[in-house]
């Protein structure tokens, strides 16, 4: 049986609150798929639920009301009120749930139902494709998919309270990151305070087996993509929170400020260039203060030094569309230029020899054609080439450079226009 927790104090977020008082969790009760779910007396702690299933619209205030618990309990330090109002809408994309702030109607959540023998719609199980994974592959409890997301949407509007609220958020805006990593964060925290103590909670067995399932593919997720969520995850708010813990997580989310996370894009190498050093990144998003980027080179991780390489010259990421494997480039990557590259790393000579490297690597992996994006820009082409002229080369690498670089430009000449 989980005691009762106390209430907790008035929490100081830079801001007079109303103190809200922590409340044991109560799980919302299961229910049939679609239509109407009259609610049903609340389970006591530790007493065991029916096997999950999706509360029917009626329980979209409970799923919000366990998700505020949750939230509270496993995350107290970055957790604040917030008032949220709900909706439901057909899902035309993958997803569970959204977010969304205007100044009349101020923060909603609106909940998606997915249609028949689309991926995310619910069969007859009661499990959905989930979002914390890949929904063809991941399918789980609908109720637990709805808790943890409802748990991500409100983080946002927590954000936004704290730092700014925004109708708008630009996708290259480095705003639109670090407030999908700091939902990922506070995802990820109840995700665990679940697998430690859901079954107390009441989770039953199989919504137990779900939670991990979806932990590791998110996990997954994480390590094999490239976007503003891992960004903004992986390289703000994970280094600081390793270094600094909640405390200090809450501290640098009340220094923020969306003014000056919007004057910044995510093209900016100064951004890219601080991501390993926490301090140094904290300076920038809250002053504004940087080293020269001939010192960003030089002492950037090796491991970030080749991410920025991949930036500019791997702009094309690969996805599947209806089993099929096809390219894209993200749309804030448009600005980057191989150009810009080489006349960056002018500045720093462990740079130009790490690209070096890095670009033999690619020929003697066979992935010049990634680089070049098929030989379908010859000026980027072009472009490259001449860049590579200037770095410093090993023997061995100069040797692997210029054979990659003639067997590409052999085979795209025999396949013609």
């Amino acid at each position: 049986m989980i005691r009762a927790l106390a209430a907790l104090a008035l929490l100081s977020f830079g801001r007079t609150l109303a103190a809200e008082p922590v409340r044991p969790v109560v799980l919302p009760p299961a229910g049939p798929l679609g239509g109407y779910v009259a609610p049903a007396p609340a389970p006591a702690l530790g007493a065991p639920l029916a096997p999950s299933a999706l509360p029917g619209p009626g329980d979209l205030t409970a799923i919000a009301a366990a998700g505020r618990d949750l939230y509270q309990r496993f995350a107290p330090a970055l957790y604040m009120p917030v008032a949220v109002s709900l909706g439901r809408e057909p899902g035309a994309l993958p997803g569970a749930a959204a977010h969304g702030w205007s100044p009349a109607a101020g923060h909603s959540i609106v909940f998606y139902d997915h249609a028949e023998g689309t991926e995310s719609a619910p069969d007859a199980a009661g499990k959905v494709g989930s979002s914390f994974g890949d929904p063809e592959k991941l399918r789980v409890s609908a109720r637990l998919e709805r808790l943890l997301a409802y748990v991500h949407e409100h983080a946002h509007a927590v954000f936004g309270e704290t730092v700014g609220n925004l109708e708008a958020r630009p996708r290259d805006s480095i705003y639109n990151a670090v407030n999908e990593g700091f939902a990922v964060s506070v995802e990820r925290r109840v995700m665990d305070g679940l697998l430690r103590e859901g079954p107390a909670l009441g989770l039953s067995d199989a919504e137990s087996a779900d939670l991990h399932a979806m932990r590791r593919a998110r996990a997954a997720w994480l390590r094999s993509e490239d976007n503003f969520y891992t960004e903004g995850f992986l390289r703000v708010w994970q280094p600081l929170s390793r270094e600094a813990g909640d405390s200090g997580l809450r501290e640098f989310l009340d220094s923020l400020r969306s003014a000056r996370l919007l004057e910044l894009t995510r093209q900016d190498a100064a951004y890219q260039l601080s991501q390993d050093k926490p301090q140094r990144l904290k300076a920038l998003l809250l002053e504004g203060k940087t080293a020269p980027t001939a010192e960003l080179l030089e002492t950037a991780h090796r491991h970030t030094l080749e991410r920025f390489f991949r930036l500019y010259l791997l702009r094309e990421q690969e996805m599947r569309v209806n089993g099929a494997p096809v390219r894209y480039t993200q749309r804030w990557k448009d600005g980057l230029e191989p150009r810009a590259l080489f006349s960056l790393v002018r500045e720093s000579p462990r740079a130009r020899k790490l690209l070096s490297r890095w670009l033999a690597r690619a020929a003697r992996a066979g992935k010049l054609g990634r680089v070049f994006e098929d030989g379908r820009s010859p000026a980027r082409l072009q472009e490259i080439a001449a860049g590579a002229e200037s770095l410093p080369w090993s023997k061995a690498d100069r040797q692997a450079w210029d054979e990659g670089l003639t067997r590409f430009i052999a085979g795209t000449l025999r396949q013609g226009p």
